[in-house]
């Protein structure tokens, strides 16, 4: 716990040699651990680096609630190496889409 909060985990054993730690974009926290770690040890370790999974998660939290939601149309803005592209989608046949980019006029 930390703050007060349980922090909730996947665990996953697998052969590796240490416990690791990983955070995924959605603020999941999964933890891998040699099949030869007891529970108790895991749960050790998961606390001592408790503050650090907790500022991790509000990390990803926060950037995945600034992540832009595309629509990919006609008109919507993109940004590619440093600038902005206005997307144009054009038909190509019933059933297929082929978005195009103008890099030319950059």
């Amino acid at each position: 716990m930390v703050d007060g909060k349980r922090i909730s985990y996947t665990l996953c054993k697998t052969r590796r040699k240490t416990i690791g730690i990983t955070i995924d974009m959605r603020g999941e926290v999964k933890v891998s651990a040699p099949l030869r770690v007891s529970e108790k040890q895991i749960c050790e370790a998961v606390q001592k680096k408790a503050g650090w999974i907790a500022g991790k998660v509000n990390e990803a939290l926060e950037m995945s609630s600034k992540a832009v939601i595309r629509e990919f149309v006609s008109g919507e803005s993109l940004p590619y190496l440093g600038e902005e592209y206005t997307l144009e989608v054009l038909e190509k046949g019933k059933r297929q889409i082929a978005p195009t980019f103008d890099l030319a006029g950059a």
